[in-house]
């Protein structure tokens, strides 16, 4: 009876093996495999060993079937046509502020060398007029070069936010319809996508003592 138990376990696990490990075969194979043993000791001692190897071989196919990719975000951003269009826009606002800056430089430099022309042959109230003004547009320009590049970044920031959330969109849809469990960013060492119930971080306030959020 023994080397028969045996042998119906052997053809039990080439079973597994040869159906791909089917989930819906393994709840009712050991039950196949009980009804064959004829003392009730024989069953009892036949089910453990029987369920654990349908667990281990439903917990391989279960890790088998979890995917992991990755993806360079900064990669598919420049594939996007609004990542484009974007750039478009951030150009042509770089040439205005450009062309204000260069005006502005270009006023300076013919007020500054007609301050040195005539500085010596006009009375004193009209040099220290014309310095004042050469002054006043020096530190205008000053001020514009001190807030131009905020601004740049910040009209930046504007166009492409909207660009970062399709991107987001993007891969968080390729994602689920693929059944990819976690998606990596090689752009940045990040996250690209992950479920939201994996984010175990009402465990960790639970941990600290502190109260969950709402």
């Amino acid at each position: 009876m023994r080397l028969f138990l045996f042998a119906r376990l052997i053809e039990a696990v080439v079973f597994f093996r040869s159906s791909f490990w089917h989930p819906l075969i393994l709840p009712t194979l050991p039950f196949a495999l009980y009804n064959t043993a004829q003392p009730n000791t024989v069953k009892k001692s036949l089910m453990v060993p029987v369920f654990a190897v349908a667990l281990l071989l439903l917990g391989s196919a279960t890790l088998q079937a979890q995917k992991f990719g990755y993806v360079n975000s900064l990669e598919l951003i420049n594939l996007m046509p609004e990542s484009r269009a974007a750039d478009s826009l951030i150009k042509a606002y770089q040439q205005e502020v450009q062309g204000l800056y260069n005006g502005y430089t270009q006023e300076y430099t013919a007020k500054s060398q007609d301050y040195l022309r005539v500085k010596d042959s006009v009375s004193e109230f009209v040099a220290s007029s014309r310095l004042a003004d050469l002054q006043a547009l020096e530190k205008r320009i000053k001020d514009f070069e001190a807030s131009s590049q905020p601004m740049l970044e910040q009209r930046r920031t504007e166009l492409f936010q909207p660009v970062l959330a399709r991107a987001q969109t993007l891969i968080k849809e390729v994602a689920e319809e693929n059944n990819y469990r976690m998606i990596f960013d090689t752009a940045n060492g990040s996250i690209a996508y992950a479920p939201e119930g994996d984010n175990v971080i009402g465990l960790l306030r639970k941990k600290l003592g502190l109260k969950p959020l709402e």
